[in-house]
């Protein structure tokens, strides 16, 4: 199998030869520092990063000024070979982002009308570039909200279901309908709505938190072949060991699909490179 052809076995829950390695998040200061030779062109930095770490799936941030542009143009069908995903802000880190915490919480009770506006913004944005990221050969798209912390959701489970839930719903169908894969991502622990995930038509869930106390094999018992899973690795806070053993453990226990391994963070600015090693034994710097 390929690359793409690996990913999709995951994501349908087929057997394979061997479990996907992939990365929504990967920094620029990153890439800056470990694939010099492309500074200045950030799609080649990261196909320069997904050859040397052997990935099978990478994420474009599409909420870059320059991403539309670079669309435009047909430029990310540099990556065609990779797995290619999307990432598009959800309304509650977006509200977060631009209001701060405080004033999003705070619309939740006593301004909903803000999440009416921008749930309706992202929806028009979402249909207005789907047809030029099929022409960029992307395979799927991943809603980004970070909407709960450690202990749980960040909102009431009816302020969830009121303003968010038919959000999802109507950008995973949008993106389904388009014949993309549905990946939606949250920090923290959303074990409470993971249900909704699954009933809005998500494909996969990223990053499986387990400093939040979320275990990759439970809810693999629990929803079985209902929904994907992609991260699992924690670079932050596991030693090289760690990481080494929930790797091999992961392996045998996904046999038959159902996991994109990777970080659970992404790879940020500054990691142990000793770790980034551990998760991709062949990854090396371009100098």
């Amino acid at each position: 199998m390929d690359r793409i052809e690996t990913v999709i076995a995951a994501l349908n829950h087929y057997e394979s030869s061997r479990l996907p390695r992939g990365e929504l998040f990967i920094s620029r200061e990153f890439l800056i520092s470990h694939f010099p030779n492309g500074k200045g062109n950030h799609i080649e930095q990261l196909k320069a990063a997904c050859e040397s770490l052997e990935l099978d799936l990478i994420g474009i941030d599409m909420n870059e000024d320059s991403f539309i542009l670079s669309l435009s143009r047909n430029e990310y069908r540099r990556l065609k070979g990779f797995f290619t995903v999307g990432c598009l802000e959800g309304p509650f880190s977006l509200i977060t982002r631009l209001k701060g915490f405080e004033e999003a919480m705070l619309d939740l009770k006593m301004h909903q009308s803000t999440y009416a506006m921008v749930t309706s913004m992202l929806i028009k944005k979402l249909r207005d570039i789907i047809s030029l990221v099929l022409e960029n050969s992307f395979m799927g798209i991943a809603i980004l909200d970070d909407i709960a912390g450690n202990q749980g959701l960040m909102m009431s489970r009816l302020d969830f279901e009121n303003l968010l839930y038919p959000f999802y719903q109507s950008a995973a169908k949008i993106i389904k309908e388009h014949g993309l894969y549905a990946f939606f991502h949250s920090d923290g622990n959303i074990c409470k709505i993971l249900q909704h995930i699954v009933d809005a038509g998500f494909d996969c869930l990223h990053c499986i938190d387990a400093q939040a106390g979320i275990d990759l094999y439970k809810l693999r018992e629990v929803y079985g072949g209902n929904i994907a899973f992609m991260g699992h690795v924690d670079i932050l806070a596991w030693n090289e060991d760690r990481i080494r053993l929930e790797i091999e453990r992961a392996e045998k226990k996904f046999s038959r699909g159902g996991l994109i391994l990777g970080s659970s963070c992404g790879i940020p600015k500054k990691v142990s490179l000793n770790k980034i090693s551990a998760l991709y034994p062949e990854w090396h710097s371009v100098d």
